[in-house]
């Protein structure tokens, strides 16, 4: 198996949000198709309020 081509930190970050936001967006995805970005452990914070995902 082939590793993915290497990408720039910024084309990642890129790839990334938009990814996400078309299967955020994606009406026909299950909404826990989402959960695939994140891992367990993970801490959001947006507008100084943080937010743990708690685990599945």
């Amino acid at each position: 198996m082939d590793p993915a081509p290497p990408r720039s930190p910024e084309q990642f970050i890129a790839d990334f949000f938009t990814e996400y936001t078309a299967a955020a967006l994606d009406g026909a995805n299950d909404p826990a198709d989402v959960d695939r970005f994140h891992t367990p452990d993970i801490v959001q914070v947006a507008d100084e309020l943080t937010r743990t995902v708690p685990a599945a």
